[in-house]
């Protein structure tokens, strides 16, 4: 089972799910229905997009929403570049979201050249994922905290 929560979970998925990707390079359209169909454009994701499905029992929704974006991401980078090679991947999703990150010092600790391209990806898909429960109980314990001052 892969466990996004986990340290090294994206090269697991990958180790894992290595011949169970879906080729969707000549059917955009596809690759939409079963985007669409999982729930993950919605917010709500119930299902990953792979040719065998993933056991998703006792993950939270915000793991199963991170294995569903590294998928989406993967995904849309091979039919963009058709480029299987999901290292490259790894490389250019981490310097693509190096690009656009407002530059502040928890987005450095993503970068420090000490850690794999693999676990600063893990790090970067870990902050950008935000489930609605998450976000207003988050939002809660700092409206508390302000009302105590």
């Amino acid at each position: 089972m892969i466990n996004p929560s986990t340290y090294g979970w994206i090269e697991k998925f990958f180790n894992k799910n290595e011949n169970q990707f879906i080729d969707y390079s000549e059917d955009y359209e596809n690759f939409y229905t079963d985007i669409r169909n999982s729930g993950f454009i919605y917010g709500y994701t119930v299902n990953i997009p792979l040719k065998k499905s993933i056991n998703t029992v006792g993950l939270s929704q915000d793991e199963i929403t991170k294995i569903a974006l590294l998928n989406a991401l993967y995904n849309v980078y091979r039919i963009v570049k058709k480029n299987n090679d999901s290292n490259i991947f790894i490389s250019e999703a981490k310097s693509f979201y190096k690009s656009i990150q407002r530059e502040n010092y928890n987005f450095l600790k993503t970068i420090f050249p000490s850690e794999s391209d693999f676990s600063k990806l893990e790090t970067i898909i870990d902050n950008r994922i935000q489930t609605n429960s998450n976000f207003f109980s988050k939002n809660l314990k700092k409206s508390e905290f302000c009302a105590k001052k």
